[in-house]
């Protein structure tokens, strides 16, 4: 299953980020000049830029970046067929600010990440790994052959809690474990 953006389909995206900043040569050229020349977009057709992002947003996974105090963040790189015909892939960047359901685009731009490219990892049960977010977790279940895993994280007051990751979530194996350890 694609982990879509929450709520994507009440997704805000607000006409005078995109007027103002990324399709504004004076503000970002270069942004402008990506948009200009691999998807046919400019200040005139920004609201078929827009269409196509709502119409692209729930094909692509999106990927959570954590909490920035003001919200959570997101970022979803899709492949879009611009006005020109052109095919390239536009990041996309959310946030769901904190007391709000519903996301909010913050930043967009042509980028050259792939879009939704599902990747594998070949890890064990019981495995020990390290996250980018700097948590430590044990691996308690595999999913589709290494596509997500289902960890066990330590909380700060000693419990246990279960977080769903993906292997770009990982950011090294600590170590094997041939069978997990049973206090009797």
């Amino acid at each position: 299953m694609l982990d879509v953006l929450p709520n994507a389909d009440n997704a805000v995206i607000p006409m005078e980020n995109l007027l103002g900043y990324s399709l504004n040569f004076s503000r970002d050229s270069n942004k402008t000049i990506a948009f200009k020349l691999s998807l046919g977009y400019t200040t005139r057709n920004a609201d078929r830029l827009v269409d196509n992002i709502r119409h692209n947003l729930r094909n692509h996974k999106a990927v959570f970046k954590g909490n920035n105090g003001y919200g959570d963040i997101y970022e979803v790189v899709m492949s879009m067929t611009g006005e020109n015909g052109k095919n390239a892939n536009v990041l996309t960047a959310w946030i769901i600010e904190n007391d709000f359901d519903y996301p909010r685009l913050t930043n967009v731009y042509v980028t050259k990440e792939k879009a939704f490219e599902v990747t594998r990892m070949k890890l064990k049960m019981y495995q020990k790994v390290h996250l980018h977010n700097g948590t430590t977790g044990v691996v308690i279940e595999i999913f589709n052959d290494g596509e997500a895993f289902m960890i066990d994280i330590m909380t700060e007051d000693g419990e246990y809690e279960q977080k769903t990751i993906y292997p770009k979530d990982i950011k090294s194996v600590i170590m094997e474990v041939e069978r997990p350890f049973i206090v009797a």
